[in-house]
């Protein structure tokens, strides 16, 4: 027989899986904070504790609330880190223009 411990165990795998087929981000957030909790209950309840996995899920859950908060309230998110910064351009490095794609097909014909 299976013990509680280990069905709420079973129930955090199968959210985290779950996460997995979502397609916008306040689901995702929704579930991954249920596995986080899930999760926390599981590692603290399991015998010998599973700290690692009580550590990590304590971290991620503020994380994921603070996250779900954002979208809600439509804070926007940093996405800086998504921008192309011309001044960092490799010779391999193009955009869609005209001149820059004869520029790659000049290149790879080249080689």
């Amino acid at each position: 027989m299976i013990s509680g411990v280990s069905l709420i165990g079973y129930l955090a795998a199968s959210l985290v899986a779950a996460t997995f087929y979502m397609h916008s981000m306040i689901p995702l957030r929704c579930f991954a904070i249920a596995s986080n909790i899930c999760f926390i209950i599981y590692a603290y309840y399991t015998s010998p504790q599973l700290y690692p996995i009580l550590i990590l899920h304590a971290f991620l859950l503020p994380l994921n609330i603070s996250r779900l908060w954002q979208l809600i309230h439509k804070k926007p998110i940093q996405m800086d880190w998504l921008q192309r910064h011309d001044h960092a351009r490799s010779p391999l490095s193009f955009s869609r223009d005209a001149a820059s794609l004869e520029k790659l097909k000049r290149m790879s014909v080249s080689r």
